[in-house]
């Protein structure tokens, strides 16, 4: 939520969207977004 310059819209349930908000610790995400959106990418053209 720290990257929103204007707008951001969250879904999920208020109870959801109030534990992450709670949730102030700093750890390493191993999401693999960045390769799961790459090879999406790639799989379109």
């Amino acid at each position: 939520m720290t990257r929103a310059k204007k707008v951001m819209v969250l879904i999920g349930t208020p109870q959801a969207i109030g534990v992450a908000v709670k949730n102030s610790k700093i750890t390493k995400r191993n999401t693999k977004l960045a390769e799961r959106l790459k090879r999406v990418s790639d799989s379109k053209l």
